[in-house]
């Protein structure tokens, strides 16, 4: 590329464990790599004596400065308070009861927002970009969590102004994947399975995405040059890493078991076994029976049988929410055409077959690109935004989204009147006319939920 040719616009996925860039070029997406080459960044971000280290460099210093080393981003919503003791670092709340990281840096204590520490790892992304693109980098389209509401969606906008970034648009994540999709089935030069837009009127996909912090599904249907999310589910508190934190709360009690110390208030020693605890997760997601386990000088062997009945109630909230997409879609499993796995947590062989179970017998397609499906969709619809020229009417896919959560206003009984429903497609307009009993003129509050207005989130 040029140097110093401006780059209009980068899609980005934004991940719990790992962060990726990518950029279609109009042939083919590429992946961008960090600063060592890689194809993907880890979200840590490290505060040390020398600076404030990120990606791969902060995760491989982390066991010796393990209060100083951040990662992950779900430690932004309140449902996770339960897990604290688990962390390594230190998160406390602020004034007005947000979540704040504080660590030990430069001598003194310093508080950083979760926003603060997402536009740390987005500048790194642009910085990783603008060197191999050799170009400026200040648009671009990024991933989120289909349960993501307003607030944090926001949140994401002002972590990427923080770091010089536009993002274009905001998308979630298996609408991204299902438009990379798509354009792989629709194009006769994919090497997958290739479909015409003239063979077929609609093609239901269904997108099972699940990555290390949050759980995102989404029904699609491809319409010719449409991609229609006709419902969406999930869960933002249930991720591979709710399996790692099971297994560390078992490993814990059976080192108690067996007269050991406690080593839940030993930061260090929690995060070797945490470390410990992904990597047997994933020989037994790659088809071990038994994994033998050495936790200091303590070593013992756990089955693939106490992994999954550990996980069994996670495994039925993932089986929830599929019940939940499929009937908030009004269609039954066997109206779907195509079971697409996105996210390395759907390695895990136990989940597989629970998906295959459910859709009665069809096997879900695991693709060699589990984790860049996402990333690749967005960088697809950043040059569809912006692209004037190789992408026309007839070439291009337009994603439709849909509404993840009802908007509506409180009643004076304290019901919510629902103005636009849950999966409305969008952009989309409503007008109502509201009577108030007096002349003042009155301070609309919006309701972002379901249900009791009195209970979910407003702005």
């Amino acid at each position: 590329m040029e140097e110093g040719r401006k780059v209009p616009c980068i899609g980005i996925d934004l991940g719990t464990a790992y962060t990726r860039a990518s950029l279609f070029d109009g042939t083919h997406c590429r992946i961008i790599p960090d600063d060592q080459g890689n194809s993907n960044m880890p979200s840590y971000v490290a505060f040390t004596g020398s600076g404030v280290l990120i990606g791969k460099t902060a995760k491989k210093q982390a066991m010796q400065n393990t209060t100083n080393t951040i990662f992950g981003s779900r430690y932004s919503h309140s449902s996770v308070r339960d897990d604290m003791r688990l962390w390594p670092f230190k998160v406390i709340a602020s004034q007005n009861n947000r979540l704040l990281v504080e660590v030990s840096w430069k001598g003194k204590l310093w508080q950083f927002t979760p926003v603060e520490i997402c536009s740390i790892i987005l500048t790194q992304i642009i910085k990783n970009a603008e060197k191999h693109l050799r170009a400026t980098i200040t648009n671009a389209v990024i991933t989120v969590p289909v349960q993501f509401n307003y607030e944090q969606r926001q949140a994401i906008k002002e972590a990427g102004m923080i770091s010089g970034l536009n993002f274009m648009q905001i998308i979630n994540a298996p609408s991204a994947s299902a438009l990379f999709y798509s354009k792989e089935m629709l194009s006769k030069s994919s090497g997958t399975q290739s479909i015409s837009r003239s063979e077929f009127e609609e093609y239901n996909m269904f997108i099972f995405d699940f990555g290390a912090g949050a759980l995102d599904i989404s029904l699609i249907t491809l319409q010719e040059e449409f991609c229609l999310v006709r419902a969406t589910a999930g869960n933002v508190h249930l991720g591979g890493s709710d399996f790692d934190n099971n297994m560390v709360y078992h490993v814990v009690n059976l080192l108690k078991s067996k007269g050991h110390k406690d080593v839940s208030n030993n930061l260090s020693s929690v995060r070797e076994l945490r470390t410990t605890c992904e990597h047997a997760k994933a020989l037994w997601s790659s088809g071990s029976k038994t994994v033998q386990m050495m936790i200091g000088p303590n070593e013992f062997s756990i089955s693939a049988e106490t992994f999954n009945e550990l996980n069994k109630e996670l495994f039925l909230k993932c089986i929830d929410s599929i019940d939940t997409c499929l009937r908030d879609a009004k269609m039954s499993a066997d109206m779907v055409d195509e079971v697409i796995l996105v996210g390395a947590s759907t390695r895990i062989p136990t989940l597989q077959a629970h998906i295959n179970q459910y859709f009665k017998g069809k096997a879900p397609k695991v693709s060699n690109r589990l984790e860049t499906a996402p990333v690749y969709g967005a960088a697809l619809q950043a040059y569809f935004l912006i692209s004037t020229r190789g992408y026309g009417r007839g070439n291009r896919l337009f994603l439709l989204n849909a509404m993840s959560f009802s908007l509506g206003i409180q009643s004076p009984e304290g019901v919510m009147v629902v103005f636009i429903p849950k999966g409305t497609t969008i952009p989309t307009r409503t007008e109502r006319i509201c009577h108030y009993s007096n002349n003042s003129k009155p301070v609309v509050e919006i309701y972002e939920g379901e249900g009791d207005a009195r209970t979910i989130e407003k702005d």
